[in-house]
């Protein structure tokens, strides 16, 4: 919406105890376990985005990583490399990343 990146797909996995891929279920698929140790999987649909993510305050980009809520790669790729809210590789440049955004 207004820019905003699609959300996330939902899917269902069967996996063993530790964790190990049994079967890929997809959408859709009726699934019946035969064994104690097999665990069903649901993984839902995450939200879309609003508006354009390059706009996003660096202030609030700066949280969402000290959270652990987005890595480094996914705030260069999904906000830009010129972001000011990633670390600088200059550091000349370190006030940047603290400079507040229109």
């Amino acid at each position: 919406l207004f820019g905003g990146a699609p959300g996330g797909e939902a899917r269902g996995r069967v996996v063993s105890r530790n964790g190990k891929l049994l079967r890929d279920c997809g959408t859709g698929e009726l699934v019946s376990l035969f064994e104690t140790d097999q665990v069903v999987e649901l993984v839902l649909a995450g939200g879309a985005g609003y508006g354009d993510p390059r706009q996003r305050a660096p202030k609030a980009i700066k949280r969402d990583l000290e959270l652990g809520l987005v890595s480094q790669d996914q705030v260069a790729r999904d906000y830009g490399t010129d972001n000011p809210a990633l670390p600088a590789s200059n550091p000349n440049d370190t006030a940047k990343i603290y400079e507040p955004r229109d």
